[in-house]
């Protein structure tokens, strides 16, 4: 394929990329150095670096993302793994889409309902003779929800990387493993 024709299809996503990813980072940061006058200042960096708020809502975010992010891994590599095995890939993998298809202010509102004081896990707590936890808006349920609506997003990729993979590969793996006595 001539470098020009793959450059056609590189286009469109590099316009993409600069137009809402890189300009809109680049904006933040120019005006980051200026103050409410339009002014050059560093204050803006002095405060942010004294302020225990500041920092400590910046190691929180960093956290929650960390946490998010390993849940999702947990949760989405066994499921794609077990996925790229199966006889029925497309199937399972459009019940993995579907999710995505609902409106995130319904995901929201369905989670409130099962997270309330009278939501159903609640009700599934007091059944099994558990008192019930006040579970809504807590750092846990959050975590849990931005994982819950993550999983897709990880699983298609990771999928998508095991399906490419060669069996031959595997097989390969397979045998060295045997005879360097791990299995």
């Amino acid at each position: 394929m001539k470098k020009s024709f793959r450059a056609m299809f590189y286009t469109p996503y590099l316009m993409w990329l600069a137009l809402f990813v890189i300009a809109p980072v680049g904006l933040i940061v120019y005006y980051s150095f200026f103050n409410i006058s339009h002014q050059f200042t560093f204050a803006n960096y002095v405060t942010f670096f004294r302020s225990g708020t500041y920092l400590t809502m910046t190691a929180n975010s960093v956290l929650y993302a960390f946490l998010i992010t390993l849940i999702s891994l947990l949760i989405s590599y066994p499921m794609a793994l077990v996925i790229s095995k199966l006889k029925h890939r497309d199937l399972w993998i459009l019940l993995v889409i579907l999710p995505t298809w609902i409106n995130l202010l319904l995901k929201a509102y369905a989670f409130i309902g099962l997270l309330s004081h009278d939501g159903l896990v609640n009700n599934l707590f007091e059944l099994v003779g558990l008192p019930a936890q006040h579970m809504l808006f807590t750092d846990t349920s959050f975590i849990l929800v931005a994982a819950y609506i993550q999983i897709p997003f990880m699983i298609l990729p990771i999928y998508n990387a095991l399906t490419d993979i060669s069996d031959s590969y595997i097989k390969q793996a397979m045998i060295w493993g045997q005879l360097t006595g791990r299995h």
